[in-house]
């Protein structure tokens, strides 16, 4: 689960391009992304972020283990 999170692009909004085969998959009609969209811009961000920090944190710890010095 770690690694597929990390191929999730860390951009606002990512998720939104998931959602349409998952709710063609349940049966829900398409028109409930746009409801989606209005209402998940701020836990959106939230996700993004954490998502950002985890790439950052990952690309920090590989870069140490590997002998290469932080500035």
């Amino acid at each position: 689960m770690f690694l597929a999170s990390l191929a999730v692009a860390s951009v606002p909004a990512a998720s939104v391009v998931s959602l349409a085969p998952a709710f063609a998959a349940t049966g829900l009609p398409l028109s409930g992304i746009a409801l989606l969209i209005g209402l998940d811009r701020i836990p959106d961000m939230f996700r993004t972020m954490t998502n950002v920090t985890g790439h950052l944190t990952t690309a920090a710890v590989i870069a140490t283990r590997e002998g290469e010095q932080l500035e």
